[in-house]
């Protein structure tokens, strides 16, 4: 009798433990690093603020309609006061996340870099970037940042055959 009432309470939890852990364990994106590499600065409630405010708006909303990426303008295209803005999401993370991810990175920008017309922001699930220069296909090398890991691959051998392996179909 007793081993039953134990089974029964084991079988139980189990079950709680199942419907509670998805909001225990709710993934919340890791951030990594962010910059704010120019100087120019605008002032609150100016047309660029309220661009950005647009722009940023734009690229959360649609961070769950898109294949991971997206960009957006507001303002005039090439005037002083546009603010042109792009996310990036990770290709193996869920559309929820990603959203959840450009959130943290819009809330976080602009308090990381206040007042100021350029800023990009990474966290290990996305990548958000806004400036109020067109950075739309252009190439550009800078900024550059190094994002190591600390943690090691099992197995070496294999990780580094996969990793030439990638590589290879890339330069393909």
């Amino acid at each position: 009798m007793a081993c039953s009432l134990w089974l029964e309470l084991l079988i139980l939890s189990a079950i709680v433990m199942l419907i509670i852990s998805p909001k225990i364990t709710a993934q919340q994106p890791k951030y990594r690093y962010h910059m704010c590499p120019n100087t120019s600065t605008f002032t609150p409630n100016s047309a660029f603020s309220k661009n950005l405010n647009a722009t940023l708006s734009s690229l959360l909303s649609n961070a769950t309609l898109t294949n991971g990426f997206y960009n957006t303008s507001s303002g005039a295209l090439q005037g002083f006061d546009a603010a042109n803005g792009l996310l990036l999401c990770r290709g193996d993370i869920s559309l929820s996340l990603c959203q959840t991810c450009v959130k943290a990175s819009c809330e976080n920008i602009t308090t990381l870099c206040p007042n100021q017309k350029e800023a990009i922001i990474w966290y290990d699930e996305c990548m958000l970037r806004y400036s109020n220069r067109s950075i739309f296909a252009v190439t550009e090398e800078q900024p550059t940042v190094y994002l190591g890991s600390i943690n090691n691959a099992s197995n070496p051998s294999q990780f580094n055959e996969a990793l030439g392996n990638l590589m290879g179909s890339l330069v393909n």
